[in-house]
């Protein structure tokens, strides 16, 4: 099965993100993570994702976390 292309926020995702030594104020390391957080996006994103995800028979959240992970 064929990975979806890459999109424009994925792409940004990829490394470019700032680090803690880039902000002024300091950085505080969670305890620890639920693995979940809510995520607003665009109807024509969440569609878009939608399709993905009917069209190779997996979940949304399967598809975002995903491209996140990518």
């Amino acid at each position: 099965m064929r990975a979806p292309p890459k999109s424009v926020a994925s792409r940004a995702f990829e490394g470019n993100l700032p680090s803690a030594s880039d902000r002024s104020t300091e950085f505080r390391r969670p305890i620890g993570h639920s693995g979940k957080f809510l995520v607003r996006t665009t109807p024509r994103v969440h569609r878009r994702l939608a399709e993905i995800a009917a069209r190779t028979g997996r979940s949304l959240n399967a598809v975002a976390n995903e491209l996140l992970d990518a």
